[in-house]
């Protein structure tokens, strides 16, 4: 691995640490201080980490060069993949397998951002990956 990928890599985690943390902190805001009822609070929460998110890896993580029509449309297709493959992760590990959710958890965080990486790395952001 080179150290270019590595800070790639650094960065990328740091993005998606931050993403987490604005995601969490709206949420709570939305629903404790604006009394907005969670459902719709996660929604709004998920819309502000996405564009935290987004922006950090166009501009940080992959020093993108691309328009950010194509690239954002790209992003949000991942980030719904993503999102699609964590639930399927977690249904199949405690409905069918019957297991503990952390497993599932385990899993998920073990394989989705794995996989977003490389499809950000090699698709979303492909005009400047690194």
């Amino acid at each position: 691995m080179t150290r270019d990928l590595l800070a790639q890599l650094c960065r990328f985690g740091i993005v998606g640490l931050t993403a987490t943390l604005v995601h969490g902190l709206a949420l709570y805001c939305w629903v404790e201080l604006l009394g907005v009822g969670p459902v719709m609070a996660n929604s709004l929460a998920f819309a502000a980490a996405f564009l935290v998110s987004y922006l950090g890896h166009y501009h940080w993580t992959f020093e993108a060069s691309g328009g950010h029509g194509r690239s954002v449309m790209k992003f949000l297709a991942t980030a719904i993949a993503g999102f699609l493959a964590n639930v399927a992760i977690m249904s199949l590990v405690t409905t069918q397998l019957g297991l503990h959710y952390w497993f599932g958890f385990a899993l998920i965080v073990l394989t989705i951002p794995v996989l977003t990486y490389a499809v950000s790395r090699t698709w979303v952001f492909a005009d400047k990956a690194g």
